[in-house]
Formats: structure tokens, sequence, C-alpha cells
């Protein structure tokens, strides 16, 4: 198969731009959250969740090999779904599924990391179900940090689940480095 040269040099364009563009998403700020990871707090860029489930969100869709891959949820349960004494993020589970291979991953959120966290106290806009009220958590992992399955070139989902509810399933992928085409 005959391969243009040219091929090669737009391929090498496009990852320097994918790499550019990914080292200025990471800025101060990103940088300061990194060194956190994995906590339990809210942040600006936390997905924002109406009513009870569970919702996550990626800060970038794919990635340069080497790069943070920042996965931010968030979780609402009424006083039927917490059980005494436990954290909902306990029941917590994520998991990554590779697309173009048969293989996938998964943990529970709180054996990611030993830190007990805080759950936000309940709404003060009086955000009733039932006769509970609404309990949420929020969670922000590093997917390269905890995930072994993750490669270069490879093809993802990931979601996560508590009890009954499933998140919403997001993509992404690793890209490789140019120098490595």
């Amino acid at each position: 198969m005959n391969h243009n040269p040219c091929d090669n040099y737009l391929r090498l364009i496009f990852y320097v731009i994918l790499f550019i563009a990914a080292e200025t998403t990471i800025g101060s700020d990103m940088s300061e959250d990194i060194i956190d990871l994995p906590n339990y707090s809210s942040h600006d860029d936390s997905p924002v969740l109406e009513g009870l489930g569970i919702k996550i969100k990626l800060h970038e869709r794919a990635i340069m090999q080497g790069m943070p891959l920042i996965l931010r949820g968030i979780l609402a349960v009424d006083e039927k779904f917490i059980r005494p004494g436990e954290d909902p993020l306990s029941r917590v589970l994520v998991f990554v599924i590779r697309r173009d291979e048969p293989e996938m991953w998964g943990q529970v959120v709180m054996d990611i990391h030993n830190v007990i966290p805080d759950p936000e106290p309940p709404s003060e806009d009086g955000d009733d179900v039932g006769s509970g009220l609404i309990e949420q958590s929020y969670f922000n992992l590093d997917l390269t940090q905890i995930c072994e399955i993750l490669e270069p070139g490879g093809r993802y989902w990931v979601a996560a689940s508590l009890g009954d509810y499933v998140s919403n399933r997001l993509e992404f992928e690793i890209l490789v480095q140019a120098g490595s085409i």
C-alpha cells in the first residue's frame, strides 16, 4: 500500500494542534485541581443535576497520552436511598469500557481514595422529595491515574451507576503522541 508523504505530514500537524489545544485547556486552575485529585467537592465545572440520580462530565473528549482526563460527577439521593451511617459515594461505581477491544474497568468511587467526603448540605431552596430532603455529593477523578486499561490509540466509554440510577455515557479517546506515529 502506497502512502503519500503528505499524509504523515498532515497527521503530524493534526496531532501538534491537538497537543497545543490540550496544553491550552490545562491552565493554572486545572493544574491546581490535578494535584488534589481525587476529591469530593463541587467545582465550577461540575455537572448540573436536576432531581435525583447521577450525572458525569469530562473536561475533554480526546486527550494526548500523558495528559490528565478529569471526570467530574454529581449525585443526588433522598432519604429513601440513604442507609444510616453510609455515604452514598460508597455505592457509586465508575466504569470504563474500551470500545475497540474487549476490556472494561470498574471501581467504587470511595475505594479510589481513602478520604471520607463531606456531603453537601441539603439545599435551602426547599428541595423535598416525598418527606425527605435531597443530599448531594460530588466526585472529581483523574481517570488516567486510576484506570488500568487506558492506552494510546484507545477509544472508550465512561459512565457511573448508583443503585438503579445510571449516569449519562460519555465517549473519549487517548491520542497517540505525534512522535510515535
